[in-house]
């Protein structure tokens, strides 16, 4: 007899198990660290005075160096606005 085995299932085994995992997995972008004045204790030289705060207030939310963001100093992440309701003691 001069049958020679053969594949039942034809085709690269390797190809299909890649195919039926699913897509590569492809990471998120990593966005930069933010800086010192996103910090809740920033330093001395990232909190505004009432002089910058008016300057601050008059110019185009564009045009403004943090956006929305005003730097404040906070004693701890706790007091922070967006810990809130986070935490209840």
């Amino acid at each position: 007899s001069g049958d020679k085995p053969f594949l039942l299932w034809k085709g690269d085994e390797e190809d299909e198990l890649a195919l039926r995992k699913g897509p590569q997995h492809m990471p998120a972008p990593k966005l930069p660290p933010p800086g010192h004045a996103y910090s809740y204790n920033p330093p001395e030289e990232y909190l505004p005075n009432e002089q910058e705060l008016k300057e601050w207030e008059e110019l185009d939310p564009e045009d403004r160096p943090y956006g929305h963001f005003v730097p404040k100093k906070h004693p701890n992440l706790r007091s922070v606005g967006a810990y809130e309701h986070a935490v209840r003691e």
